[in-house]
């Protein structure tokens, strides 16, 4: 879908922005601001729309699902009027790259390479010895207590 912006200058939006930003650092606390909301960007559509710019897909079904209300009621304390609000994730290039691994792609990546020939290291890693709390060993005993009445 697209939005026709309102003619408002940068500077002005930026400013906007920065109120309803403030407003909502207040109804929400310190990490949830600070995870989801303080690294977006929103401007207003002619058609009382905002539009809120996220730096990811799950971020924007978190912010859809969970914080969408408290930008309407921002907008609305803020201009009197009643907005929809429109959250958006633009995938980049960067983004949808993947990278392949298959058998293909690894001789493109080293042609002489023989995986057959490879020299592997073995590795030794110390299992640290855990030693089980009392509860742990009370909880044992009873149940091998239970089980010894359950076989009489």
């Amino acid at each position: 879908m697209v939005y026709k912006m309102i003619e408002v200058s940068r500077y002005d939006m930026q400013e906007f922005w920065k109120v309803v930003c403030q407003k909502l650092q207040n109804r929400l606390s310190k990490p949830m601001y600070d995870t989801w909301i303080s690294s977006t960007v929103g401007e207003i559509a002619v058609d009382n729309t905002l539009i809120v710019k996220v730096a990811s897909e799950y971020a924007k079904k978190w912010i859809m699902k969970r914080y969408k209300h408290y930008f309407i009621e921002v907008l609305k304390e803020l201009t009197g009027q009643d907005f929809k609000v429109q959250i958006i994730y633009n995938q980049t290039e960067a983004d949808t790259r993947e990278v392949s691994y298959t058998p293909i792609a690894k001789k493109e990546l080293a042609p002489n390479l023989d995986i057959n020939k490879v020299k592997r290291k073995r590795v030794s890693i110390e299992i640290p010895n855990i030693t089980p709390s009392n509860h742990e060993i009370r909880l044992r005993q009873e149940n091998d207590r239970i089980i010894r009445s359950l076989r009489c």
